[in-house]
């Protein structure tokens, strides 16, 4: 638990430095968690396929 507290707050501290230095609005930011969740989720996708056997 301590693990995902410290990359949380380190993810958050870097996301402050980001939106202060760019400014994005709300349709960016959008675009972005759009783009990390399918990122995240097909690369788990495609691992959970490369680990299943398959059957003959």
């Amino acid at each position: 638990m301590k693990s995902f507290l410290f990359w949380l707050s380190a993810a958050l501290g870097l996301g402050a430095l980001i939106g202060s230095a760019f400014r994005p609005g709300v349709l960016e930011i959008l675009l972005v968690l759009a783009v990390l969740n399918g990122l995240v989720y097909g690369l788990k996708k495609i691992s959970h396929k490369s680990r299943i056997p398959k059957m003959a």
